[in-house]
């Protein structure tokens, strides 16, 4: 297999437009809103991703520090049930936090 040896610090062609099709085509098309934040998973509405707008940070974080964006979204969706489990919607995105720079 190809990608079982593939270097994680080999950059990607794949864009953030590209992650953010591939999102909507599996469904996610909004961002879980604040209400849901300690809620259920299974409450969340289907449509509903931590995931959803955040795809430029893969792709900035590729440019910025050399790890692979395609895979590091992968592993993300993976870890975080597609940004939809507990603990990824009780994580605050870097932008949104007063005091912590970039």
């Amino acid at each position: 297999n190809y990608f079982q040896f593939l270097s994680y610090r080999t950059k990607t062609s794949i864009s953030a437009k590209d992650i953010d099709r591939y999102l909507s085509s599996k469904g996610y098309t909004h961002q879980v809103e604040d209400k849901y934040k300690n809620s259920d998973t299974y409450q969340v509405p289907s449509n509903q991703s931590k995931l959803v707008g955040q795809s430029h940070h893969f792709i900035d974080q590729m440019n910025r520090f050399g790890a692979n964006g395609a895979m590091t979204f992968a592993v993300a969706g993976h870890e975080s049930g597609w940004g939809r489990s507990y603990l990824a919607r009780m994580i605050k995105i870097r932008e949104q936090q007063k005091g912590i720079e970039s």
